[in-house]
């Protein structure tokens, strides 16, 4: 079973678009349209 959660979470991508000037933490949700501000956020 644990080689089987290794390879599920090898496979997963996950996009996540900050910007300092275009984003924002309160209403970001961190697509390339609504970016966060800070890399915290996501985190």
């Amino acid at each position: 079973m644990s080689s089987e959660v290794i390879r599920g979470t090898a496979e997963m991508v996950l996009e996540l678009y900050v910007s300092d000037r275009e984003g924002n933490d309160a209403t970001g949700d961190g697509t390339k349209e609504k970016p966060f501000k800070t890399g915290l956020k996501f985190l």
